[in-house]
Protein backbone atom coordinates (compact mmCIF):
# COMPACT_ATOMS: atom_id res chain seq x y z
CA UNK A 1 0.00 0.00 0.00
CA UNK A 2 1.10 3.73 -0.46
CA UNK A 3 0.00 4.65 2.86
CA UNK A 4 0.65 8.29 2.19
CA UNK A 5 -0.30 9.48 5.93
CA UNK A 6 2.44 6.99 7.40
CA UNK A 7 4.99 8.17 4.89
CA UNK A 8 4.32 12.14 5.75
CA UNK A 9 4.67 10.92 9.57
CA UNK A 10 7.85 9.62 8.27
CA UNK A 11 9.24 12.01 6.45
CA UNK A 12 8.09 14.65 9.02
CA UNK A 13 11.16 12.70 11.77
CA UNK A 14 14.10 12.24 8.79
CA UNK A 15 13.59 15.83 7.93
CA UNK A 16 16.20 18.68 9.81
CA UNK A 17 14.03 20.36 12.29
CA UNK A 18 13.26 24.30 11.57
CA UNK A 19 15.53 25.37 14.54
CA UNK A 20 18.28 23.82 12.73
CA UNK A 21 17.09 25.02 9.19
CA UNK A 22 17.54 28.12 11.07
CA UNK A 23 20.82 27.69 12.20
CA UNK A 24 22.38 26.87 8.86
CA UNK A 25 20.73 29.75 7.20
CA UNK A 26 22.08 31.64 9.53
CA UNK A 27 25.66 30.45 9.46
CA UNK A 28 25.77 30.61 5.88
CA UNK A 29 24.18 34.26 5.57
CA UNK A 30 27.08 35.36 7.94
CA UNK A 31 29.75 33.70 5.72
CA UNK A 32 28.43 34.82 2.78
CA UNK A 33 28.29 38.39 4.02
CA UNK A 34 31.79 38.18 5.70
CA UNK A 35 33.70 37.44 2.01
CA UNK A 36 31.64 39.45 -0.20
CA UNK A 37 32.25 42.06 2.24
CA UNK A 38 35.62 41.48 2.75
CA UNK A 39 37.83 44.72 1.68
CA UNK A 40 40.38 41.94 0.45
CA UNK A 41 37.99 40.37 -1.95
CA UNK A 42 35.98 42.79 -2.90
CA UNK A 43 37.65 43.05 -6.18
CA UNK A 44 37.88 39.26 -6.88
CA UNK A 45 34.19 38.01 -5.57
CA UNK A 46 31.42 37.75 -8.03
CA UNK A 47 28.98 35.90 -6.11
CA UNK A 48 27.68 33.72 -3.76
CA UNK A 49 25.06 31.21 -3.55
CA UNK A 50 24.28 27.52 -2.55
CA UNK A 51 24.47 24.11 -3.18
CA UNK A 52 24.53 20.67 -2.12
CA UNK A 53 21.86 18.95 -0.06
CA UNK A 54 20.82 21.48 2.17
CA UNK A 55 19.70 23.94 -1.45
CA UNK A 56 17.77 20.76 -2.94
CA UNK A 57 16.09 19.74 -0.26
CA UNK A 58 17.87 16.55 0.52
CA UNK A 59 19.18 16.94 3.69
CA UNK A 60 17.98 14.21 6.41
CA UNK A 61 18.08 14.94 10.04
CA UNK A 62 21.70 14.23 11.59
CA UNK A 63 22.48 10.92 13.15
CA UNK A 64 25.27 9.76 15.83
CA UNK A 65 26.10 13.59 16.63
CA UNK A 66 26.95 14.31 13.31
CA UNK A 67 26.24 17.46 11.58
CA UNK A 68 24.70 19.12 8.92
CA UNK A 69 26.61 20.28 5.86
CA UNK A 70 25.55 23.57 3.91
CA UNK A 71 27.45 24.20 0.29
CA UNK A 72 28.70 28.08 0.49
CA UNK A 73 29.81 28.50 -3.61
CA UNK A 74 32.14 31.25 -4.36
CA UNK A 75 32.48 32.84 -7.46
CA UNK A 76 35.02 34.60 -8.06
CA UNK A 77 36.92 36.22 -11.25
CA UNK A 78 40.14 34.61 -10.86
CA UNK A 79 42.62 33.24 -13.73
CA UNK A 80 43.00 29.41 -13.38
CA UNK A 81 46.12 29.91 -15.51
CA UNK A 82 46.96 32.48 -13.11
CA UNK A 83 46.41 30.57 -9.75
CA UNK A 84 46.88 27.36 -8.80
CA UNK A 85 44.65 25.56 -6.34
CA UNK A 86 46.97 25.82 -3.56
CA UNK A 87 47.48 29.63 -4.09
CA UNK A 88 43.93 29.79 -4.47
CA UNK A 89 43.09 27.65 -1.46
CA UNK A 90 45.72 29.91 0.82
CA UNK A 91 44.47 32.96 0.09
CA UNK A 92 40.88 32.36 1.31
CA UNK A 93 42.50 30.74 4.50
CA UNK A 94 44.37 34.08 5.38
CA UNK A 95 41.28 35.62 4.96
CA UNK A 96 39.28 33.50 6.89
CA UNK A 97 41.99 33.52 9.89
CA UNK A 98 41.28 36.93 10.15
CA UNK A 99 38.14 36.53 11.79
CA UNK A 100 37.55 35.09 15.17
CA UNK A 101 34.46 33.12 14.15
CA UNK A 102 36.62 30.84 11.85
CA UNK A 103 40.40 31.25 12.39
CA UNK A 104 40.25 28.32 14.26
CA UNK A 105 37.66 25.76 12.91
CA UNK A 106 38.51 25.71 9.13
CA UNK A 107 40.54 22.92 7.71
CA UNK A 108 42.18 22.52 4.22
CA UNK A 109 40.17 19.66 1.69
CA UNK A 110 40.57 18.49 -1.19
CA UNK A 111 38.04 21.06 -3.50
CA UNK A 112 36.77 22.98 -0.84
CA UNK A 113 37.60 24.51 2.94
CA UNK A 114 36.20 23.06 5.74
CA UNK A 115 34.31 25.04 8.56
CA UNK A 116 33.41 23.49 11.64
CA UNK A 117 30.85 25.27 13.43
CA UNK A 118 28.90 24.74 17.12
CA UNK A 119 26.13 23.06 15.35
CA UNK A 120 26.81 23.15 11.68
CA UNK A 121 29.58 21.97 8.91
CA UNK A 122 29.83 24.47 6.51
CA UNK A 123 32.07 23.49 2.82
CA UNK A 124 33.26 26.78 1.06
CA UNK A 125 33.31 26.18 -2.72
CA UNK A 126 35.70 28.26 -4.56
CA UNK A 127 35.33 28.78 -8.16
CA UNK A 128 36.16 30.99 -11.39
CA UNK A 129 34.08 31.76 -14.10
CA UNK A 130 35.31 32.86 -17.64
CA UNK A 131 32.61 34.93 -19.19
CA UNK A 132 30.66 37.87 -17.96
CA UNK A 133 27.87 35.96 -19.47
CA UNK A 134 27.55 33.62 -17.10
CA UNK A 135 28.74 36.03 -13.95
CA UNK A 136 25.63 37.88 -14.74
CA UNK A 137 23.56 34.53 -14.90
CA UNK A 138 25.18 34.19 -11.60
CA UNK A 139 24.34 36.76 -9.73
CA UNK A 140 20.74 37.11 -10.53
CA UNK A 141 18.41 37.09 -7.84
CA UNK A 142 17.73 33.14 -8.06
CA UNK A 143 20.51 32.23 -7.61
CA UNK A 144 21.98 34.78 -4.68
CA UNK A 145 19.03 33.19 -2.71
CA UNK A 146 18.48 30.13 -0.80
CA UNK A 147 15.54 28.47 -3.29
CA UNK A 148 15.15 25.65 -1.90
CA UNK A 149 13.01 22.65 -3.32
CA UNK A 150 10.56 22.21 -0.97
CA UNK A 151 10.54 25.83 0.24
CA UNK A 152 10.28 26.96 -3.58
CA UNK A 153 9.18 23.98 -6.03
CA UNK A 154 8.21 26.51 -8.88
CA UNK A 155 11.19 28.09 -8.76
CA UNK A 156 12.82 28.05 -12.88
CA UNK A 157 15.46 30.01 -14.65
CA UNK A 158 13.84 32.96 -15.83
CA UNK A 159 14.91 33.51 -19.22
CA UNK A 160 15.04 36.89 -20.10
CA UNK A 161 15.72 39.20 -23.39
CA UNK A 162 19.24 39.78 -22.60
CA UNK A 163 19.26 35.66 -21.19
CA UNK A 164 22.28 34.01 -23.25
CA UNK A 165 20.06 31.02 -24.56
CA UNK A 166 21.65 27.67 -23.49
CA UNK A 167 24.78 29.04 -23.33
CA UNK A 168 25.29 28.98 -19.71
CA UNK A 169 24.29 25.18 -19.74
CA UNK A 170 27.71 24.47 -21.85
CA UNK A 171 29.73 26.84 -19.21
CA UNK A 172 30.54 24.95 -16.19
CA UNK A 173 31.84 26.77 -13.39
CA UNK A 174 36.09 25.98 -12.66
CA UNK A 175 36.94 24.10 -9.50
CA UNK A 176 40.51 23.98 -7.89
CA UNK A 177 41.14 20.69 -6.47
CA UNK A 178 44.25 21.02 -4.46
CA UNK A 179 45.07 16.63 -4.62
CA UNK A 180 44.99 16.84 -8.34
CA UNK A 181 46.95 20.28 -8.69
CA UNK A 182 44.70 21.40 -10.85
CA UNK A 183 41.07 23.15 -12.19
CA UNK A 184 38.31 20.77 -12.83
CA UNK A 185 34.84 21.41 -14.02
CA UNK A 186 31.66 21.72 -11.96
CA UNK A 187 28.03 22.62 -12.41
CA UNK A 188 25.99 22.97 -9.57
CA UNK A 189 23.81 24.88 -11.65
CA UNK A 190 22.17 22.45 -13.85
CA UNK A 191 22.58 19.93 -10.41
CA UNK A 192 19.90 22.51 -9.14
CA UNK A 193 17.88 23.09 -12.02
CA UNK A 194 17.62 19.49 -12.52
CA UNK A 195 16.32 18.62 -9.25
CA UNK A 196 13.34 21.51 -9.55
CA UNK A 197 12.39 20.13 -13.21
CA UNK A 198 12.81 16.22 -11.63
CA UNK A 199 10.91 17.38 -8.34
CA UNK A 200 8.26 18.74 -10.41
CA UNK A 201 7.87 16.03 -13.07
CA UNK A 202 7.24 12.97 -10.35
CA UNK A 203 4.32 15.00 -8.53
CA UNK A 204 6.90 16.61 -5.71
CA UNK A 205 7.62 13.21 -4.87
CA UNK A 206 11.25 12.82 -6.04
CA UNK A 207 13.07 14.88 -3.01
CA UNK A 208 11.41 12.79 -0.29
CA UNK A 209 12.26 9.60 -2.11
CA UNK A 210 15.99 10.97 -1.71
CA UNK A 211 15.54 11.43 1.64
CA UNK A 212 13.62 8.33 2.48
CA UNK A 213 16.41 6.18 0.95
CA UNK A 214 19.31 8.46 2.06
CA UNK A 215 17.81 7.76 5.83
CA UNK A 216 17.37 4.00 5.16
CA UNK A 217 20.98 3.55 3.68
CA UNK A 218 22.67 5.71 6.08
CA UNK A 219 20.96 3.58 8.81
CA UNK A 220 21.53 0.50 7.20
CA UNK A 221 25.36 0.93 6.19
CA UNK A 222 26.13 2.52 9.31
CA UNK A 223 28.88 4.51 8.60
CA UNK A 224 31.41 2.45 7.13
CA UNK A 225 33.90 3.84 5.21
CA UNK A 226 34.09 3.52 1.45
CA UNK A 227 30.39 2.93 1.02
CA UNK A 228 28.65 5.54 -1.39
CA UNK A 229 26.88 7.98 0.66
CA UNK A 230 25.13 11.20 0.44
CA UNK A 231 25.32 12.46 -3.50
CA UNK A 232 26.18 9.27 -4.72
CA UNK A 233 22.95 7.86 -3.55
CA UNK A 234 20.72 10.93 -4.53
CA UNK A 235 22.37 10.52 -8.10
CA UNK A 236 21.40 7.08 -8.24
CA UNK A 237 17.57 7.71 -6.93
CA UNK A 238 17.59 10.48 -9.80
CA UNK A 239 18.15 8.17 -12.65
CA UNK A 240 16.27 5.24 -11.71
CA UNK A 241 13.23 7.50 -10.35
CA UNK A 242 10.49 7.53 -12.86
CA UNK A 243 8.60 10.62 -14.24
CA UNK A 244 5.44 10.71 -12.78
CA UNK A 245 5.08 8.51 -9.96
CA UNK A 246 1.98 9.36 -7.60
CA UNK A 247 3.60 8.13 -3.90
CA UNK A 248 6.67 8.13 -2.20
CA UNK A 249 5.86 4.11 -1.63
CA UNK A 250 5.94 4.09 -5.50
CA UNK A 251 8.91 6.31 -5.97
CA UNK A 252 11.13 3.82 -3.53
CA UNK A 253 9.99 0.53 -4.35
CA UNK A 254 10.23 1.58 -8.50
CA UNK A 255 13.94 3.04 -7.41
CA UNK A 256 14.67 -0.08 -6.00
CA UNK A 257 14.05 -2.42 -8.38
CA UNK A 258 15.61 0.01 -11.11
CA UNK A 259 18.80 -0.40 -8.82
CA UNK A 260 18.63 -3.99 -8.68
CA UNK A 261 18.00 -4.27 -12.11
CA UNK A 262 20.29 -2.36 -14.07
CA UNK A 263 23.74 -2.83 -12.31
CA UNK A 264 23.72 -6.72 -11.44
CA UNK A 265 26.39 -7.44 -14.47
CA UNK A 266 28.12 -4.71 -13.06
CA UNK A 267 28.16 -6.65 -9.56
CA UNK A 268 28.79 -9.82 -11.51
CA UNK A 269 31.74 -8.94 -13.09
CA UNK A 270 33.50 -7.36 -9.83
CA UNK A 271 32.89 -3.38 -11.52
CA UNK A 272 31.76 -0.40 -9.92
CA UNK A 273 29.31 1.22 -12.98
CA UNK A 274 29.85 4.55 -14.14
CA UNK A 275 27.20 6.72 -13.24
CA UNK A 276 27.49 10.38 -14.49
CA UNK A 277 26.83 13.30 -13.05
CA UNK A 278 23.78 15.51 -13.74
CA UNK A 279 25.99 18.45 -14.43
CA UNK A 280 29.35 17.01 -15.74
CA UNK A 281 28.30 13.46 -17.59
CA UNK A 282 31.65 12.68 -18.47
CA UNK A 283 32.21 12.63 -15.24
CA UNK A 284 32.00 9.24 -13.00
CA UNK A 285 30.75 10.46 -9.34
CA UNK A 286 31.40 6.60 -8.69
CA UNK A 287 34.60 6.65 -9.50
CA UNK A 288 36.40 6.72 -5.92
CA UNK A 289 33.99 3.62 -4.92
CA UNK A 290 35.48 0.56 -4.88
CA UNK A 291 34.04 -2.58 -6.40
CA UNK A 292 33.62 -4.55 -3.01
CA UNK A 293 32.10 -1.39 -1.77
CA UNK A 294 29.68 -1.37 -4.54
CA UNK A 295 28.88 -4.98 -4.54
CA UNK A 296 27.77 -4.62 -0.59
CA UNK A 297 25.73 -1.68 -1.24
CA UNK A 298 23.79 -3.60 -4.13
CA UNK A 299 23.38 -6.98 -1.81
CA UNK A 300 21.40 -4.42 0.43
CA UNK A 301 19.73 -2.53 -1.85
CA UNK A 302 18.28 -6.24 -3.46
CA UNK A 303 17.14 -7.66 -0.53
CA UNK A 304 15.75 -4.16 0.41
CA UNK A 305 13.90 -4.08 -3.33
CA UNK A 306 12.03 -7.24 -2.43
CA UNK A 307 10.98 -6.03 0.92
CA UNK A 308 9.38 -2.36 -0.40
CA UNK A 309 7.83 -4.93 -3.51
CA UNK A 310 6.00 -6.85 -0.99
CA UNK A 311 5.17 -4.07 1.21
CA UNK A 312 3.89 -2.06 -1.74
CA UNK A 313 1.99 -4.67 -3.33
CA UNK A 314 -0.06 -5.94 0.00
CA UNK A 315 -3.57 -4.90 0.32
CA UNK A 316 -3.70 -5.52 3.86
CA UNK A 317 -2.62 -2.42 5.75
CA UNK A 318 -1.00 -3.55 8.70
CA UNK A 319 0.70 -6.19 7.25
CA UNK A 320 2.18 -3.56 4.44
CA UNK A 321 2.58 -0.87 7.52
CA UNK A 322 4.75 -3.60 8.93
CA UNK A 323 6.89 -4.53 5.42
CA UNK A 324 7.78 -0.64 5.50
CA UNK A 325 9.17 -0.81 9.36
CA UNK A 326 11.06 -3.69 8.66
CA UNK A 327 12.71 -1.51 5.97
CA UNK A 328 12.67 1.64 7.72
CA UNK A 329 12.68 0.84 11.54
CA UNK A 330 10.96 2.36 14.11
CA UNK A 331 10.81 5.93 12.23
CA UNK A 332 7.91 4.83 10.29
CA UNK A 333 4.48 4.37 12.19
CA UNK A 334 2.91 1.98 14.08
CA UNK A 335 -0.13 0.45 12.32
CA UNK A 336 -3.45 2.34 13.82
CA UNK A 337 -5.68 -0.62 13.07
CA UNK A 338 -3.96 -3.51 14.41
CA UNK A 339 -6.08 -5.46 16.75
CA UNK A 340 -3.21 -7.40 17.60
CA UNK A 341 -1.49 -5.18 19.25
CA UNK A 342 -3.98 -4.08 21.81
CA UNK A 343 -3.02 -5.24 25.23
CA UNK A 344 -4.98 -6.64 27.88
CA UNK A 345 -4.68 -4.30 30.78
CA UNK A 346 -5.52 -5.76 34.40
CA UNK A 347 -8.39 -3.86 36.08
CA UNK A 348 -7.15 -1.04 38.83
CA UNK A 349 -10.16 -2.96 41.18
CA UNK A 350 -12.69 -5.23 41.53
CA UNK A 351 -15.49 -4.49 39.51
CA UNK A 352 -18.80 -3.26 41.38
CA UNK A 353 -22.32 -4.00 40.18
CA UNK A 354 -24.66 -1.60 39.05
CA UNK A 355 -27.80 -0.73 40.86
CA UNK A 356 -31.29 -2.12 39.23
CA UNK A 357 -32.77 0.42 36.96
CA UNK A 358 -36.54 -0.01 36.98
CA UNK A 359 -39.12 2.00 34.48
Amino acid sequence: MILPSYFNDMLTKIRPSQDLLDQCAEAHTELRETLINDSELQDIVVTTFLQGSYRRSTLIRPVNGSKPDVDVVLVTSLNPIVWTPAQVQERFCQVLSKYSRYRDNYRRQGRSIGLSLEKINLDLVITATPSKALRAILKSEAFGSASSVDAHPEWRIVKGPSFPTEEWKSEPLLIPDRDAGRWEQTDPISQIEWTHDKNRETNGHYVNVVKALKWWWTHESSGRKGLPKGYLIECLVGLHCPDGIESVAEGITLVLEGIRDTYINDVRRGKTPFIQDVGIPSNNVFQRVPPNCFQEFYVSVKACAEKARAAFDDPDEVSSVRGWIGIFGNVFPPPKNDSSSRTFQKPRKPAEPRKARFA
